[in-house]
């Protein structure tokens, strides 16, 4: 077996689990609507940010009719971890990117909002004749 071939296996691999863990991500935020219904919430907002190699979702906001209610700690985690599996790849590199996920639990609707930081340059230049 090449390198080459090595390196194709492991993309291959890599590609099915992460495809795996979103699958996974995905139910639990489809398990987490009806615990959230007998909790009386109508709407999670889930916040984020990362840059310079790390990431973490930052707030868990729990919304019913315009009243945040604070969730149980393992609802908080569970939502958390879900929501940084379904982030896109390389979202806490380099200058990374921010956004959010809403989740509209009657609706079972989740919607990411999400912004990749981009730094560019604008190349110019200049000559005289002496």
């Amino acid at each position: 077996m090449s390198e080459s071939d090595d390196v194709a296996d492991w993309h291959r691999d890599y590609h099915a689990r992460r495809e795996r863990e979103r699958q996974e991500a995905h139910q639990t935020f489809v398990t987490m609507c009806d615990r959230l219904i007998e909790l009386g919430v109508h709407v999670v907002t889930l916040e984020y940010d990362g840059y310079g190699d790390s990431g973490s979702v930052e707030a868990v906001i729990a919304e019913t009719n315009g009243t945040e209610l604070e969730l149980p700690s393992d609802v908080q985690r569970e939502l958390m971890e879900a929501a940084e599996t379904l982030l896109p790849d390389g979202w806490e590199n380099n200058d990374g990117a921010f956004g959010n996920l809403t989740l509209d639990v009657e609706g079972r609707q989740l919607t990411r909002e999400h912004n990749w930081r981009i730094e560019s340059t604008e190349y110019e230049e200049e000559s005289w004749t002496l």
